[in-house]
């Protein structure tokens, strides 16, 4: 058979090879070739007869030498290396023979023999020969070797445990275990996203005290998506990272404690937020300024809640100045002025209590006095003119029960005229010129909102809250023709 081949490839036959090798693949899917691949190349060959107008019968001689060979080379290349108890590694001659038929006709599968003898042992080739055969045999070239995916996911796991081996060994209190863990959880690095090895990988950092990693596992027990949800558990967890430095930690504490109705639980999470705050939290100190503020699990003291929230903000301004295109910080600086700014407001006079005993004209002019201090504050940088565009809105609103119609269009428009992204100041505009006869134009403000809605009302839309101010402006006895029209316009 081999002497045939060798005079068909001497005749210029020289397809042998070039077909075989897709031929052979089928039944080695470990080579990652598929059985349309050589069905394809058999397409092609019959193409190619065509071509060069050689007979039928010679044709399908060819094709049936080129399969046998390949078939007697990939059984004499698995005889010859056989492995037995007498005899551990590949013979002598199996290089030799799986070479002929891997070299010479292209044959996959005696390649893929030729490495194996090398992987099995040296005695026979040498690595750089071994090397040879496996690439011939499709595996996949990886720097100077050629493996299969099998070995390249084992190198991955034992690099991988290695790696976690060093991180257990390091006297780091488990910060390396946390970065992998980190990786894990994000999928970042090379490591695939696996948040049970992430958990796995935390527990054992936070045992060697990484507070990140604490902090960490007491998220996903509070949140109980990736893990059944234990908040005792999540509660020891963050009180472990809060007592071994995390800011984080004690700040997530902090909000478990607070959002409780026991006044012995605020004393805690005051505390937690104090401990935040020192770690430099901003989110803490803006939490440890307003219970202050409120005597909230500590004794009320404003002057010290104004210096935590200004430093604070210092320092969230800082950062973000290092950073200015961080988004987080950014959210963080708005978080912490918005805070800033309601702390100061409280100081201000509240003509909401007025308003609810039905003393509208009372109402009206603490409003005033309101907005004068507001701006103040807004001249001093401890609020922004969205803050007093509010002030206005609510003077608009308190103007149309105390039924200054004229006071309350004006305070509309100056409060747009600041933020007129504020939708919901249009309202109280409307309503200002609907009540002074202004029909026409406070239609025309009615339907241009129609169907939008509004963020200030919880995403309602425009018509719904339109309604309900007719509602409540009716039950104080402010009723008008024109709502009825409107009521039928909106629907």
């Amino acid at each position: 058979m081999r002497r045939v081949l060798v005079h068909l490839e001497r005749l210029g036959f020289s397809l042998t090879a070039w077909l075989a090798d897709d031929i052979l693949n089928i039944g080695q899917p470990e080579l990652g070739k598929e059985m349309d691949r050589a069905v394809g190349n058999i397409s092609q060959f019959r193409d190619i007869v065509q071509y060069k107008r050689i007979p039928a019968y010679i044709a399908l001689l060819l094709l049936s030498l080129i399969l046998s060979a390949c078939e007697m080379g990939r059984k004499e290349c698995a005889y010859s290396r056989t492995v037995t108890s007498q005899q551990p590694y590949c013979s002598q001659q199996a290089p030799k023979t799986c070479n002929t038929y891997c070299d010479s006709y292209g044959c996959r599968q005696s390649c893929y023999g030729g490495g194996y003898c090398v992987q099995t042992s040296y005695r026979t080739v040498t690595s750089e020969q071994c090397q040879s055969y496996r690439c011939k045999a499709g595996y996949i070239a990886v720097g100077d070797s050629c493996l299969t995916q099998a070995e390249i996911d084992e190198r991955k796991v034992r690099r991988e445990q290695r790696a976690i081996n060093a991180a257990l060994k390091a006297n780091d209190d488990g910060y390396l275990l946390s970065a992998i863990a980190y990786d894990y959880q994000t999928g970042t690095d090379g490591r695939p996203l696996d948040m049970q090895k992430a958990i796995e990988l935390y527990e054992q950092a936070c045992t060697l005290a990484s507070a990140y990693s604490c902090n960490a596992l007491g998220l996903f027990f509070r949140d109980g998506k990736i893990v059944e949800q234990d908040l005792s558990r999540a509660i020891q967890l963050k009180r472990r990272a809060c007592d071994l430095g995390s800011e984080y930690g004690c700040y997530n504490l902090g909000m478990h404690y607070d959002a409780s109705s026991a006044a012995s639980d605020h004393v805690q999470a005051t505390a937690a937020f104090k401990q935040a705050c020192e770690g430099g939290h901003s989110h803490g100190c803006a939490y440890y300024a307003i219970n202050l503020y409120n005597g909230k699990g500590i004794a009320a003291d404003r002057e010290r809640s104004n210096a935590t929230i200004n430093s604070a903000y210092s320092s969230a301004i800082d950062a973000l100045n290092d950073a200015p295109e961080d988004s987080a910080l950014k959210r963080r600086v708005d978080f912490v002025f918005g805070t800033r700014a309601n702390i100061y407001l409280a100081e201000l006079p509240d003509p909401y209590t007025a308003f609810a005993e039905n003393r509208y004209d009372a109402a009206l002019g603490l409003s005033d006095q309101r907005i004068d201090g507001a701006q103040a504050l807004l001249d001093a940088g401890y609020i922004s003119s969205a803050e007093v565009a509010v002030e206005l809105g609510m003077k608009s609103w308190y103007a149309l029960f105390a039924q200054d119609f004229v006071a309350a269009q004006a305070a509309s428009e100056l409060g747009i005229s600041i933020a007129p992204d504020k939708t919901w100041l249009q309202t109280n505009r409307a309503h200002a010129l609907m009540f002074q006869g202004q029909d026409d134009a406070a239609a025309a403000i009615y339907l241009q909102y129609k169907g939008t809605k509004i963020p200030e009302q919880y995403d309602r839309l425009w018509e719904v809250v339109i309604n309900e101010d007719f509602d409540t402006l009716s039950a104080a006895g402010l009723s008008h023709p024109q709502m009825a029209e409107i009521r039928e316009a909106l629907r």
